[in-house]
Parts: C-alpha cells; structure tokens; sequence
C-alpha cells in the first residue's frame, strides 16, 4: 500500500513536500512520484494536517460551541426557537471563521471546480438520487413495513425553526451548515483517510456523518429511539452519495448536492405550510 503521508523530495531545487501534489511548491517541478504512487488528480489534496484539522474543528466545533451556546441560552427568557436558531447560527458561522484559513490557500482550486458544466450538472443529478432514494426509502417504510411516517428530533427541530425564521434557517441550514459539512466530512474526514484506504475512508466518512444526525438522547425513550433507526438510513444513503459525488467529481459537486437538498426540503416544506 502506498505511504500518502510521506514527503517528496523534489529531483531539482530538493524542497521536501506533500507527496499528493502534482509539483513542487518551491519550484513547480513535477512530482516524479505522482503517477507511481497513482494518485487520484480530482481529489483535492490538502496536506494531512490540514484535513485532520478541517475534521477536528468542524466535528468538535461544532459539538463543544452548540453545547456551551446552549448553556448560556438555557436561563436567557428567549422563545426556544429564537434562541436555537441564534445557537446554530453563531455556532455554524464561527466554525466556518475557523475553516477557511486553513483552506483559503486552495480557494482558487476549490472555486474552479464550478468553472465546470459537468460538475454542476453532476450535483443536480445527485440531487435527484438523494431526493428519489428519500422518497424511496419512506415508501418503504410506510407501505411494507408499515410504519407511522414521523420525523427523528433532528428534522423535526429543523422544521421547527424554517416555519418560524425561514429566511435564517435558508442561510444557515440551507446554506453555511452544508458548506462547514462538506469541508468537515468530505474534504477533511474523507480525504485524509483516503491516504489510508477508500474503502475505510467511505466507512467513517458515513458512519460519522450520519451518526452527527442521530440523536443519541433517544435510547432512553422506545418510541424515539424507533423513530430516530427509522430515520438514520436516510442520513447513511445521503452520506453515501454525498461522498461518492466528492470522490468521483469534485468538491463543487457535493457542495452543490447538499446545499441544494437542504434548499429544496426547506423549500417544499414552507410551500406545503402556506397551501396547507
């Protein structure tokens, strides 16, 4: 297996860099070993360090803020929707204040991957299999197996908060959470272990994004802990494909996947609220 941790030392100037670029930083000089080492050139391939820190300060950013905002805002008198939203939107914004340094030196790379036709259409259409595989799945679930369609605490708080603050909720759930994901999951989680094993990599990437949807709280009460099983394999297929289009097109393309899912299910769900 080869070491995708390594250094390269270059056959010119000598500078030692990340093995995963295609040329030297110093002086641009091909890396002889990129080709041997078959490494995939559509992955956006940031040093080790910085994937593992993309991860680290988007799960645990995340999680550590969420739970310190919530204590300040737990004896504040706001309505609980207010204050969540100002919650998620301080929490989800200052985690994003802390990614893009560490991916504002491949800004340019990023923002060329929407420079192409085929990586845009190709988000739409994985847009399309997430919303036919939801829709899929709770037929399934409602028709063969004969379940109660309801929504797991994650959703349902989601829903919640668009009714009463649709504009804040279409920036920040719509908009911000999907990009401090992608970068957290796929460009951090997933490519860091890719050094490792795209097998693994897929595995984890997953698991751990849809476990951050599931609300663990659940095992203590049966009927919600049946909702929120119910509920998961949604989040596991959306992780799938979510990872499957970073892997295989670009970053720009589960970019779009997710932000347009998210856009689209707030949409729908205050369009059927204003004809219900």
């Amino acid at each position: 297996m080869a070491n995708l941790f390594k250094k390269n030392e270059c056959y010119n100037c000598h500078s030692r860099y990340d093995v995963t670029r295609k040329t030297c930083p110093v002086c641009l000089s091909a890396n002889d070993k990129f080709n041997e080492l078959k490494i995939d050139p559509k992955t956006l391939w940031l040093s080790w360090p910085s994937q593992l820190g993309l991860f680290l300060i988007g799960f645990f950013g995340l999680s550590v803020l969420g739970s310190i905002l919530s204590s300040i805002f737990a004896n504040s008198g706001l309505d609980v929707y207010l204050a969540s939203i100002i919650i998620n939107s301080i929490a989800y914004l200052v985690v994003l204040g802390a990614l893009i340094p560490i991916i504002f030196p491949h800004i340019k790379d990023i923002f060329n991957g929407f420079k192409s036709g085929k990586n845009i259409a190709m988000g739409f259409a994985f847009l399309g299999m997430m919303l036919a595989s939801n829709f899929i799945y709770n037929l399934i679930v409602y028709v063969i197996l004969k379940q109660p369609q309801s929504v797991n605490n994650n959703e349902g708080a989601i829903e919640s908060i668009v009714s009463i603050y649709p504009v804040a909720s279409l920036l920040i759930f719509g908009i911000v959470g999907p990009i401090c994901e992608e970068l957290t999951y796929r460009l951090g989680l997933f490519t860091f272990f890719k050094r490792i094993n795209r097998v693994l990599a897929y595995i984890l990437t997953i698991i751990i994004f849809a476990s951050i949807h599931f609300d663990f709280s659940s095992f203590a009460n049966p009927e919600a802990l049946r909702v929120e099983l119910l509920a998961l394999p949604t989040y596991v297929i959306a992780g799938f494909l979510l990872t499957f289009a970073y892997d295989k097109f670009s970053l720009s393309t589960s970019l779009i996947a997710h932000i347009a899912n998210n856009v689209t299910a707030m949409l729908l769900q205050l369009i059927m609220a204003r004809f219900a």
